[in-house]
């Protein structure tokens, strides 16, 4: 059986789809896997080493923006930017963990996504608990949901919306 430059070319062209849809299945469940791994290490870093590793970046931020003595206003700042440092990775995560279940199909996949982002906080902060000088906080695992939650609702929101119109779109149609 011979083969044209077309039958190789088209399956080329199928296994690059294939190949492609399977990247994008299993892309975010891999980062959402990542991102564990990434908040895992840095909670089981001891508070002086965690401290060590977050200040200097609140100092060249500081310095960055000229506000003060870079040093003094380091201590004042570096509260919110360890929070917002929960709520941004916790909102990657949120993304990642809402992209897997859809992609998995999974029925009330919001819900699902929400309690695994939570179940994960609250692991998060209980392993944190163990680590020298690090606690177990109520308002830490807040944050850290408030991040996930923030797209999952809109990923939520932006679906609802599309299935809507659809569900409009078949109405008109009867």
């Amino acid at each position: 059986m011979k083969f044209t430059a077309a039958d190789v070319k088209a399956s080329a062209v199928f296994i690059k789809e294939v190949f492609m849809k399977r990247i994008i299945f299993f892309l975010p469940i891999c980062l959402a896997i990542f991102i564990m791994i990434v908040v895992f290490y840095f909670s089981a870093q001891p508070a002086a080493k965690s401290t060590e590793m977050s200040d200097p970046f609140v100092v060249f931020i500081m310095e960055k923006i000229h506000i003060g003595d870079a040093e003094k206003m380091a201590k004042f700042w570096q509260f919110a930017v360890r929070k917002s440092a929960h709520f941004y990775i916790y909102f990657l995560l949120g993304n990642m963990v809402i992209l897997s279940c859809k992609n998995f199909k999974l029925k009330l996949y919001p819900v699902f996504a929400a309690v695994v982002c939570l179940l994960y906080a609250v692991s998060d902060e209980i392993h944190q608990y163990f680590v020298p000088g690090r606690s177990c906080e109520l308002r830490d695992i807040m944050i850290d949901f408030c991040g996930a939650l923030l797209p999952i609702l809109i990923i939520s929101l932006i679906d609802y919306k599309e299935n809507k119109n659809d569900r409009n779109k078949c109405i008109k149609n009867i």
